[in-house]
């Protein structure tokens, strides 16, 4: 015997506070409204993955043995709705938000990455393993902070700007065999 009773498609109309939403279920017997938990592939009491469907988006929903609410199984793209991307071969795995952050996973041969790009696509990290480097990029202000920052080159550094400030609240030493100054 089966656990589960029922899948259907509905929308979600509402996110609710507690990690719920409310979808209205498409059904020959009308369009009633159910609240349903929301499956998530990791939780936990205080800890896991936290990803609830946007309102109006299309979901499978379950009901299950022994459970008096049911269960959204997940998202659909379905009617009018499109993936983010078009599929390609070796095409990135992709996490977009409704605002358009992307967490793009590419695993092409000779073009291994790892990419997270902020909406609008200015600021950007990307992790290269095909080429073993990181790149942090932005429009604007990039900003490291710490107690403390240390930066080791295994070969040349290289700083270069419109203008070059170097400011210390104590003393300020250079060392260099030999100081080259202009």
């Amino acid at each position: 015997m089966s656990d589960f009773h029922d899948i259907v498609v509905g929308k979600v109309i509402a996110q609710l506070s507690d990690g719920k939403v409310t979808v209205q279920i498409h059904s020959e017997h009308g369009e009633p409204q159910q609240d349903c938990w929301v499956l998530q592939p990791y939780a936990g009491n205080k800890f896991g993955m936290f990803m609830i469907p946007e309102v109006s988006s299309e979901v499978l929903v379950a009901w299950i043995k022994g459970m008096t609410e049911p269960v959204v199984l997940g998202c659909l793209w379905y009617g009018g709705d499109r993936p983010p991307t078009e599929l390609q071969a070796g095409d990135p795995k992709l996490l977009q938000t409704k605002g358009g952050h992307q967490i793009r996973l590419v695993d092409r041969e000779g073009a291994k990455k790892i990419e997270i790009v902020g909406s609008g696509g200015g600021n950007r990290i990307v992790i290269d393993t095909s080429r073993n480097s990181i790149t942090i990029e932005t429009g604007g202000k990039l900003r490291l902070r710490g107690s403390e920052i240390e930066i080791e080159a295994q070969g040349p550094l290289k700083l270069t700007g419109f203008t070059v400030s170097v400011t210390g609240q104590g003393p300020v030493n250079v060392e260099g065999k030999p100081i080259n100054l202009n």
